[in-house]
């Protein structure tokens, strides 16, 4: 017997919910294997596809549909972590889902992953099977950057802008020795890169790779699981999993969009604050360059 949950699309808001489902399964509360659709509402045009590849990389789990409609929207805004007996309009043809499971709300108030069904136990590093290969050369020593004004990081980029995100990957490129690798969905992000190469006179591409879009995402897990930091905007399929697969980690993120700061570290696991894990305000990023800057030196990079 088969369980059918209903998630946000997006890999990161995906993956909060995964982190109790071992443990659902042995209590009983769902059956394996899990059928996974991700959802997102049909006013949110973001295609993000990637959650395919994340679903199929997990044993325990099978692929179902995506879901693109508003019925869902309701149980959504209610902020229940989960909702039995779903029903949806959807392109799957499949009437109803056993659940609809969405932490977001909850986290964003700050309340902990462990607080949340706490009657069931949280892993965040769950086995992922997957292809492991070399994108970039293997001598290559590198660092991944995620940024982009795409949608709500629109504001993000007024309080750090390109220039200034040049003039920090510079730096870091200084202080290294080492390739910044820019990473992103094209075709959004590679626009993003075209603007801050050109903001910077060209000079960045002296130093960077450009890999936007040419990732699926076993792709970015391979990008990162080889290379030596990652930093950027805070993003489930790049900068999330960085924590998650342990990679020294530098995330923004923006008080002014997340209010309570409990978002920034109940996202992560929670080892790896800290550790290797170091959450910035992007209000503060001109400010905190020199801490950035050390705090790469202090870890060793």
């Amino acid at each position: 017997m088969t369980t059918r949950i209903v998630v946000p699309s997006g890999v990161g808001d995906a993956y909060w919910c995964f982190t109790k489902m071992e443990s659902m399964i042995e209590k009983g509360k769902i059956s394996t294997p899990v059928v996974i659709y991700p959802w997102r509402p049909v006013f949110n045009n973001y295609d993000n596809h990637r959650g395919k590849e994340m679903v199929e990389s997990i044993p325990w789990m099978e692929f179902g549909d995506y879901i693109i409609d508003n019925t869902i929207l309701p149980h959504f805004r209610t902020g229940n972590p989960i909702t039995p007996n779903i029903t949806s309009v959807s392109q799957s043809n499949i009437s109803e889902y056993d659940y609809f499971m969405h932490f977001n709300p909850l986290l964003e108030r700050g309340t902990n992953m462990d607080d949340i069904l706490p009657e069931y136990k949280t892993n965040w590093y769950i086995d992922m099977e997957y292809e492991k290969e070399d994108l970039l050369d293997p001598n290559e020593k590198y660092i991944v950057a995620f940024f982009t004004d795409y949608g709500m990081f629109k504001e993000w980029d007024r309080k750090f802008d390109k220039m200034e995100v040049g003039r920090l990957l510079y730096q870091i490129h200084k202080q290294t020795g080492y390739k910044i690798v820019l990473m992103g969905q094209s075709p959004q992000h590679d626009n993003y890169y075209t603007r801050l190469l050109g903001a910077m006179g060209g000079s960045l591409g002296s130093f960077t790779i450009n890999m936007t879009g040419k990732t699926d995402f076993i792709g970015v897990l391979n990008l990162i699981r080889n290379a030596k930091l990652v930093i950027g905007h805070c993003a489930g399929g790049s900068t999330i999993f960085s924590t998650i697969l342990k990679k020294p980690t530098i995330m923004y993120w923006d008080r002014d969009t997340f209010h309570n700061k409990g978002f920034w570290v109940n996202t992560c696991p929670p080892d790896s604050l800290n550790n290797w894990y170091f959450p910035f305000d992007i209000a503060d990023a001109k400010s905190s360059v020199t801490r950035v800057l050390r705090i790469i030196k202090e870890i060793g990079i």
